[in-house]
């Protein structure tokens, strides 16, 4: 019977550790994702930055062209189509960004859902009751085996006892010396 119990005991710590490496690898991917949504939006902060930086050389180029140059189609042609790339790089980066959104959302929600699984399932719940009781176990087995050495060491005669030998050795072997010097 304790056999079935430990083969039980195996066999749901193997369920367990699966479904915490199942968890963990979720976290790492939730992470992972996370850190590329971060990366998107600061590109996204980074482009509206060259957007106004560009937006502010353009003012000063049309400036310049208004007063120095006579090119200026030519030149507000090459804005205007550095604006309308940068412009169609933010909205694709704005797509990704939306889409990791999701995709870190539903990873969440798989997360959730695979801790309450796990939290809600019986063999689960049975497991974590137990390693608390192997646990309590565990406690009580090293106080005893404390208790024990502790009144071993107390209680051990053995050294006393061996003195106590050596020292009527030595008696017998005077009296012993004494009688054979006697005669």
């Amino acid at each position: 019977h304790m056999r079935d119990v430990e083969d039980e005991l195996d066999f749901k710590s193997k369920q367990l550790q699966n479904s915490e490496s199942t968890h963990m690898k979720l976290e790492a991917e939730l992470v992972k994702r996370q850190g590329e949504l971060e990366k998107i939006e600061s590109l996204d902060t980074k482009i509206n930055q060259e957007l106004e930086q560009i937006e502010a050389k353009m003012k000063r180029y049309e400036d310049e062209i208004a007063t120095k140059f006579d090119r200026i189609s030519d030149i507000q042609a090459l804005g205007s189509s550095k604006m309308r790339d940068l412009e169609a790089r933010k909205k694709n980066l704005d797509e990704r960004s939306s889409s990791f959104k999701q995709q870190v959302s539903f990873l969440k929600l798989r997360c959730d859902s695979r801790k309450q699984q796990l939290e809600d399932d019986e063999h689960a719940q049975n497991l974590a009751s137990q390693e608390a009781k192997i646990k309590q176990f565990g406690q009580q087995l090293h106080f005893l085996s404390t208790f024990i050495r502790s009144k071993t060491a107390e209680s051990n005669y053995e050294g006393d006892m061996a003195n106590c030998l050596s020292l009527a050795d030595q008696l017998n072997k005077l009296l012993v010396e004494r009688k054979a010097g006697s005669n």
